[in-house]
């Protein structure tokens, strides 16, 4: 059996051959095959879109913590849609370190311009009324 190295032949092709799978393929990239993406999705895909396990999506159906619809003919079947876990899943945002101090900063010269307003500017001129 002949030895295969980097200089071993595998396809016999001619330019025209050549042009044809490259302009197929740049064709393919350009113009890629969307699916659609479904708004309505059931347990099994709220599970993959959020990451959470899918006892656990029934159990936050179940205590109404995760927005869901079921079907007007009353079956057991739950339906959900991606808008609204999207929402969902940003309701409770935590703030960032650099967020939680400029709200407290914020909050704080808020207090003191309240109090300024009322002559409390000076915490001293409290206990030291002047007359």
């Amino acid at each position: 059996m002949a030895r295969i190295d980097v200089d071993t032949l595998i396809v016999t092709l001619t330019v025209g051959d050549l042009q044809n799978i490259i302009a197929k393929e740049v064709s393919k990239a350009m113009n890629p095959v969307c699916t659609p993406v479904s708004e309505i999705l059931d347990i099994k895909g709220v599970a993959d879109l959020t990451g959470y396990s899918i006892p656990t999506i029934y159990k936050f159906t179940s205590q109404r913590m995760i927005p869901f619809h079921k079907p007007a003919h009353g079956g057991r079947r739950l339906c959900f849609n991606r808008a609204e876990i999207a929402d969902w899943m940003q309701t409770h945002t935590v703030q960032t370190t650099e967020q939680y101090c400029e709200e407290a900063m914020r909050l704080k010269i808020d207090c003191y311009r309240s109090h300024k307003s009322f002559g409390f500017a000076n915490p001293q001129s409290r206990l030291n009324p002047t007359p």
